[in-house]
């Protein structure tokens, strides 16, 4: 990763990726518990545009250790 801007909305990368590299992991940490949803994904080669990616959010529920 050659460059990462973190903001309250989004997570922007910036790098090469070797062939057949595709896996970037990002914790968060759980304030509060309810059931919320991820964010789409959407990954692009910078100057190819006929190279990208994307994923359409998904349900998380967090669960306070004291149970509910």
């Amino acid at each position: 990763m050659d460059y990462m801007n973190i903001r309250d909305d989004r997570l922007e990368l910036f790098g090469a990726l070797e062939p057949g590299e595709v896996k970037f992991v990002y914790a968060l940490r759980a304030t509060v518990p309810g059931t919320f949803t991820t964010p789409p994904l959407r990954a692009e080669a910078m100057y190819d545009p006929a190279v990208w990616s994307q994923a359409l959010g998904a349900p998380v529920t967090v669960v306070a250790p004291w149970g509910r």
